[in-house]
């Protein structure tokens, strides 16, 4: 790609925004040939970023976009974001890079801005085996500069956990061979009302091989997802009109989406005892690359695990046994709610098939006691019934992400149905 071409363009796009202010956009090295083979959406994001964090803390005098060139034809060696602004403090430097975080205070309150572009920029560099630094002084100004050729030859583990590839890795759509992409085939409905972050997240999904969509709100994403039936949902929780936690309770009342995985992304995911109802899985913002592809892996990937029967009635937990293992799964069954702990305790289980009326502790409070403990607070589970539930009981039931089959439906339908979705298989054709 033309770097020059992609510089004058960026900048062209962001002139109405000092069209009446002291400030002036300026390009400088476009005009020598410059190309670089990378992702050019993601640089362009990148760029965007670093821009606008610029014209944000510059009231006068100018930013400017500068090519580094290397000597002789040599391709570009960095891309410089130079700005006459209020400058970062040094002991600040880091801390820019951490979400939500700006160089003081008040800064947030006087110029604005979500704080999380820089690190979101940070995350795309090192996606594409970039590298971002910034030098500054206070009053005079800041330069933040995309090192393409980093000097380093170790490999740089990024702050936000993400493992750098070799840069041709990262924009090659090729498939020949590659590394696995987990996600091939299966779509993934982002929502959040902020731009970063779904860039943030659209960026590391489409790594992972997705078809990504976006919604801005819980309204929007409910219409999206009924549209199209999504493999997987990542939600915010703080947004405007319809929140996370709305939104959620109004995917698990519908029939057609209540199977859907939900993982929630939220800045709330790092406050300690703080659990979401009805969520198979929450993460911190900035999502780690390595922590999303660990949990989408798992809710929508190829590998199915072992299912686990917790019904007391032999009879019942024999056929259920025989359907599963005739469907291709492995299954074992145990006849209590203890009994399931402690089979949970030393063997891994993908999915859970509860009977509510057991001895000794029912499956309401196994449910609960699940959801309390780290290892098994996202686990799958379809829940079997007997008898009518009120309102507020399949209520409880939903909001532990489970999916109620009752015994006096077509079991086998429900079931059949409830594997398709627990284990990634949406939109496939199965045997009737």
């Amino acid at each position: 790609m033309a770097l020059g071409e992609l510089v004058e363009e960026t900048l062209a796009e962001r002139e109405a925004e000092v069209a009446d202010r002291p400030v002036e956009l300026r390009a400088e090295g476009t005009s020598r040939h410059a190309e670089i083979h990378t992702d050019r959406g993601r640089l362009k994001q990148i760029l965007i970023n670093l821009v606008a964090n610029a014209l944000r803390f510059t009231e006068s005098g100018n930013v400017t976009v500068r090519i580094e060139h290397g000597e002789g034809d040599s391709a570009p060696v960095a891309l410089h974001v130079e700005d006459t602004g209020i400058g970062i403090p040094s002991d600040r430097l880091d801390a820019i890079f951490e979400a939500f975080q700006q160089a003081e205070d008040g800064t947030a309150r006087r110029y604005g801005g979500t704080g999380l572009g820089l690190t979101i920029s940070r995350s795309l560099c090192h996606m594409l085996g970039f590298a971002l630094e910034v030098h500054s002084e206070v009053g005079e100004g800041s330069t933040f500069t995309v090192r393409f050729q980093p000097e380093s030859t170790e490999p740089e583990l990024p702050r936000e956990g993400m493992p750098v590839r070799p840069a041709e890795d990262r924009w090659s759509d090729q498939g020949d061979g590659g590394e696995e992409r987990p996600l091939e085939g299966r779509t993934v409905l982002v929502v959040d009302d902020e731009q970063d972050a779904r860039t943030l997240l659209r960026s590391a999904l489409e790594d992972l091989g997705a078809t990504v969509l976006e919604a801005t709100n819980g309204l929007e994403g409910l219409e999206v997802a009924r549209r199209v039936e999504p493999h997987l949902i990542t939600l915010d929780l703080m947004m405007p009109g319809m929140d996370g936690s709305e939104f959620m309770r109004r995917l698990r009342r519908d029939p057609q989406l209540m199977d859907t995985p939900v993982v929630v992304v939220s800045m709330l995911a790092g406050e300690d005892g703080h659990r979401f109802v009805g969520a198979a899985d929450v993460l911190s913002k900035p999502v780690e690359a390595s922590d999303l592809e660990g949990v989408v892996s798992r809710l929508v990937g190829t590998s199915e695990g072992r299912v686990l029967v917790v019904e007391d009635d032999p009879d019942a937990r024999h056929l259920l046994l025989r359907y599963l293992t005739d469907s291709g799964l492995d299954a074992d069954g145990v006849d209590s709610a203890e009994a399931a702990l402690a089979y949970m305790d030393r063997t891994p289980v993908g999915l859970l098939i509860l009977d509510l009326v057991l001895p000794g502790m029912d499956g309401m409070e196994l449910m609960e006691r699940m959801r309390s403990m780290d290892s098994l607070a996202s686990l799958p589970m379809v829940v079997l019934t007997g008898r009518e539930l009120s309102r507020e009981e399949e209520d409880i039931i939903r909001g532990h992400g489970a999916r109620l089959v009752h015994k006096r439906e077509d079991v086998d339908r429900e079931l059949r149905r409830a594997l398709d979705a627990l284990f990634g298989r949406r939109g496939e054709q199965h045997d009737q």
